[in-house]
């Protein structure tokens, strides 16, 4: 059973409903590439914790296809200029996404999102 993010009920007071999906995140490596992020979704200084910092947090829509069957889901980017403690690769894209049964490390994903919010870069 999945149990919600901590952070779920600050999101959705401020818009952004992850009840729709997994209490986890999907990290989909795009390696060599990287990706710049201009979202129309940013939820500021976020006090989410009483042990961190206030954050601030991106969503994109996404889909994710995967074995033919197709995802609706969001880029989901903690801002690491207000997570200093945390390290992102910027080859890799965090993904909230429905519970996706049987999919695993190193299987091969389909991503489709905007061009003008999610930018692959050499």
């Amino acid at each position: 059973m999945c149990h919600p993010f901590r952070q779920t009920p600050h999101f959705l007071a401020q818009g952004i409903d992850l009840s729709p999906f997994y209490s986890g995140t999907l990290n989909v490596s795009i390696d060599p590439y990287r990706f710049e992020l201009i979202p129309q979704r940013t939820l500021s200084l976020v006090k989410w914790s009483p042990e961190h910092e206030p954050e601030s947090f991106s969503f994109v829509p996404i889909q994710l296809e995967w074995q033919r069957q197709c995802y609706s889901g969001l880029v989901y980017y903690p801002h690491l200029e207000t997570k200093i403690d945390h390290f992102q690769e910027p080859t890799v894209i965090e993904l909230l996404m429905p519970c996706i049964d049987a999919i695993a490390y190193g299987d091969e994903v389909i991503l489709r999102a905007s061009n003008n919010e999610l930018i692959i870069k050499s």
